[in-house]
């Protein structure tokens, strides 16, 4: 064969034999993920390599019969992130464990709930990950209005914020309450107002009752002392972030229009911290599970909030779903999502910031193990909020997930699940200012 024969042979199979080699190299780091989870999908993965593989030694017969030679180009890597300047990270986790069924009396720790260990702490910083949301109960913390804190559970957060000391990890500890609080219904009573919420433990019946409301154990004054105390005990540790007052609080039919409720206890609790502690972030939730994409319909009055040293950091949540229902609720954790729909549902709160001067962070987001589409919304969406300067923490790390949970980031034999890879590539980026800021 003569050699622009060979040449012309080499033009047309290379970039086939290219492509070809792509597809089997991005096949062979599927087949680690799929291996533990989904065998359908690796056999599927080996017959489709075992195919791409047979096509291959099939054309490279054909053209050295022809007195060719095969030149396959090597394929294009995948660009690795590089991380931006700065000393405060812009993606982290939640760090679960510590809220854990709130409502069972004497709790036993690795028993009715989980206290993240070294383990746990050492896994997410050899990724590059330097801050943590870390949820915590109040009815664990606190036995009821005014009362002082409970002793083990301060013990317990103090371990974590240790530990993340250690790892160079900064903590954002939050209430994560929902503007409500757990109370048993004594025996043989009733539940104080029908429409609340209840769960019931070894016979016995709790109550969810919103703040204040219905002979709650504590209302806005008592919760206001409960973050004073806890900033007390934390304000001087070198891995704090900041306080999260109230997570997602919201209406929920019991009779109260907690939206009106939220934004007066938050100015209380500001007011209270700042006796104390003028040099910590207060980080405030939204109303109506804090919902990013409907922020400025529930939590537009957030805005008028006030504090003396403007250390406020506003904290919306965000989940791919419909309905942006998320936290376990997922009706198909298949479901399909554009590329942007991870921008779409969060860029409501982030005008909202820039439209108003505030700063802003996504307290939650998150979505199933095993959903491509998700995860490439996910970092899409978290390079736009790195952008922005609007730091996120995905839920949920941590031990205590069953594996097959949706949203968890762990398995307890310590495997990381798939769906950290939405912004494993990003734990490293971080700034030295906190925005949003306009993007051109």
């Amino acid at each position: 064969m003569g050699t622009e024969a060979t040449k012309s042979l080499n033009d047309e199979v290379a970039p086939f034999l290219g492509n070809v080699f792509t597809v089997i190299e991005r096949r062979i780091n599927a087949v680690a993920d799929l291996a533990v989870s989904n065998q359908k999908e690796l056999q599927k993965a080996i017959t489709t390599i075992s195919e791409q593989a047979s096509r291959i030694s099939t054309l490279e017969a054909v053209v050295k019969n022809l007195g060719g030679t095969v030149v396959v180009p090597t394929p294009t890597p995948t660009p690795t992130p590089t991380p931006s300047v700065g000393t405060m990270g812009l993606v982290g986790v939640n760090m679960s464990g510590i809220s854990f069924n709130p409502w069972v009396p004497n709790a036993v720790a690795e028993t009715h709930y989980r206290v993240p260990k070294e383990k746990h702490i050492k896994k997410y910083a050899d990724l590059g990950c330097t801050i943590i949301r870390l949820p915590f109960a109040a009815e664990r913390i606190i036995t009821g209005q005014g009362s002082a804190l409970v002793q083990k559970t301060v013990d317990e957060i103090m371990s974590v914020m240790d530990l993340c000391q250690k790892y160079g990890i900064k903590v954002l500890i939050e209430c994560h309450n929902y503007y409500r609080f757990w109370q048993a219904v004594p025996v043989g009573g009733s539940p104080r107002n029908p429409k609340n919420t209840t769960t019931t433990y070894n016979g016995q019946t709790f109550e969810w009752k919103v703040i204040g409301k219905d002979g709650c154990p504590i209302n806005d004054a008592g919760l206001a002392n409960m973050w004073l105390r806890i900033v007390n005990q934390f304000k001087d540790h070198p891995a704090i972030w900041g306080y999260g007052l109230m997570n997602e609080p919201h209406n929920r039919g019991d009779g109260y229009d907690v939206n009106s409720l939220w934004p007066v206890a938050a100015q209380l609790c500001i007011d209270t911290i700042r006796q104390q502690d003028r040099k910590n972030r207060i980080v405030i939730n939204g109303n109506a599970y804090s919902t990013a994409k409907n922020w400025v319909t529930y939590s537009d009055s957030l805005k008028n909030l006030t504090d003396p040293v403007n250390l406020l950091v506003y904290d919306a949540h965000h989940y791919l779903d419909k309905g942006a229902t998320g936290g376990g609720q997922w009706a198909d954790r298949n479901e399909v999502f554009d590329s942007q729909a991870g921008i779409l549902m969060v860029k409501p709160f982030v005008d909202w910031l820039i439209a108003n001067g505030k700063t802003g962070i996504i307290g939650e987001h998150g979505y199933p193990e095993g959903n491509a589409s998700a995860e490439l919304a996910t970092n899409v969406m978290t390079k736009y909020l790195i952008d922005n300067k609007v730091a996120s923490f995905q839920w949920c790390a941590g031990p205590g997930w069953p594996n097959n949970d949706e949203l968890g980031l762990d398995r307890d034999d310590g495997v990381y699940k798939t769906n950290l890879n939405g912004i494993k590539p990003y734990f490293g980026y971080k700034t030295d200012v906190y925005g949003p800021v306009a993007v051109s």
